[in-house]
């Protein structure tokens, strides 16, 4: 076995500002200790950082520390034997990830992930950390656009299996997590509580032991506090719909603005782990051991990550009214002419003062790079800095070949982008058709049907 990937010894410093204007998520990963978000994370990566052709049309890239140290947690995690990558030892709130769509000429960045991953001991253990930490990971938690819940599936497993005291430690677990969840949106008021997926990790063992998703939902719909969070997710949307039954929006991803999914996800794959019986100090215990040799087929890794964007778009329409979407496409038109017109000068114009060649070659290849921010206005006005420049004043016919070059271009990153989107939302339809129990509101009020007159 290979050792343990080494952890830095003090908190990561946070990046430079680099002025980059792409949209970003900020998304927390809530889990107990040994729920495997650090492994999900290195997986999540390596898995779609990899294959840019495939026919998800994007891949994902960090800068090269942080992609050194996935990589070697990742191949940690995938090797045989019984270890897997060391947990995190600080609160890490700087993880960047970027979703790159090919272009022509080279992949465009369109969206950033600001992933913040931490000790899970936190949640229960009152003397794990400093001060400092745990108001990093409250304030990443009070901030974020989407949260991942991570629920133990070996906990799971056991309590399914075992009864009694395991039971009783996945309760705990579970209500620790919950609170988390429960306490982010609480610190904001104003704000709405931010989309949710409840991610089963390790589901490979469920799978291999015979359960099935419905039976992991009414497990966590049983326990009271997972109940609780439901409903009051539920309840801003049961009020919306109230109030405007006779309006359709149309949604992204097909789901309702509040809807919980539980996402079972497996970084190996199932049969990756077996259980073995080993001696330890003098007790035979029985222990599970990655397979030497084993396919690894992850399952649904990148699920939790396409439910992102589709879910604050359906959230942010949901909460608006017509009267308020007028108004913020208005500004939304003049904040876009302001920041095209200050990109033109800054990628066209500049160029067109300093250098004496032909402006196509060296223009070109600053856009390239920004195509995903290219929109039809700032082609419009790079036509008529175009027109402005000598060289092409006496020839119109020439500044409007090259600016349709450049339309071209714009054209393929807005296509890029809604590609993107429309790639997410399949993903997430699919896997809806594809694992009856994924809706937990669905499993509430199967509960609730079951326990006619009986506590909520």
């Amino acid at each position: 076995m290979t050792d343990l990937v080494a952890q830095p010894a003090s908190p990561p410093a946070a990046p430079a500002d680099d002025g980059d204007d792409t949209p970003a998520f900020k998304v927390v990963a809530i889990g107990d200790g040994a729920a495997g978000k650090t492994n999900f994370l290195a997986m999540l990566y390596q898995h779609l950082s990899g294959d840019p052709d495939s026919e998800r049309g994007y891949h994902l890239s960090t800068d090269m520390e942080r992609r050194i140290v996935l990589d070697r947690q990742a191949d940690q995690a995938a090797s045989p034997g019984m270890e897997w990558a060391q947990s995190t030892e600080w609160v890490d709130d700087h993880i960047k990830l970027s979703f790159q769509v090919p272009l022509v000429g080279g992949p465009a960045e369109v969206l950033h992930i600001l992933y913040t991953d931490y000790p899970g001991e936190y949640l229960r253990d009152d003397t794990a950390g400093n001060k400092e930490q745990r108001e990093s990971l409250r304030q990443a938690i009070a901030e974020a656009d989407a949260m991942f819940m991570l629920v133990d599936g070996e906990r799971m497993l056991n309590a399914f299996q075992g009864g009694g005291e395991h039971e009783r430690e996945f309760s705990a677990s579970l209500r620790a997590t919950v609170a988390e969840v429960q306490r982010g949106p609480a610190v904001h008021r104003s704000r709405a509580a931010p989309p949710l997926q409840v991610i089963i990790t390790k589901w490979d063992l469920l799978v291999d032991a015979g359960f099935t998703l419905e039976q992991a939902r009414d497990a966590l719909v049983r326990e009271k506090n997972f109940r609780g969070m439901l409903v009051a997710r539920d309840k801003k949307t049961t009020q919306d719909e109230q109030k405007d039954r006779r309006k359709k929006r149309n949604r992204v991803a097909g789901s309702a603005p509040g809807r919980v999914r539980i996402i079972p996800v497996s970084v190996l794959g199932p049969g990756a782990v077996e259980l073995v019986v080993q001696d330890l100090n003098g007790v035979p215990t029985e222990m599970r051991v990655k397979r030497e040799g084993f396919l690894h087929r992850p399952i649904n890794l990148d699920v939790p990550l396409a439910a992102i964007l589709p879910d604050r778009l359906d959230q942010i329409l949901a909460d608006m009214s017509p009267q308020m979407r007028q108004r913020a496409e208005r500004r939304a038109r003049w904040a876009r002419f302001r920041a095209n017109h200050q990109g033109v000068r800054r990628l066209g114009g500049q160029a067109l003062e300093t250098t004496q060649e032909m402006w196509g070659g060296l223009v070109g290849m600053m856009l390239l790079p920004w195509a995903g921010k290219i929109t039809q206005a700032m082609l419009d006005l790079l036509s008529q800095h175009l027109l402005q420049h000598d060289e092409f004043a006496v020839d119109p016919a020439a500044a409007e070949a090259r600016a349709q070059v450049l339309r071209r271009i714009g054209n393929q990153s807005t296509q890029a982008r809604s590609a993107l989107l429309e790639g997410f939302a399949a993903r997430v339809r699919r896997f809806e058709q594809d694992f009856s129990g994924w809706d937990a509101q669905e499993g509430l009020k199967l509960w609730r049907q079951g326990n006619q007159g009986g506590a909520s």
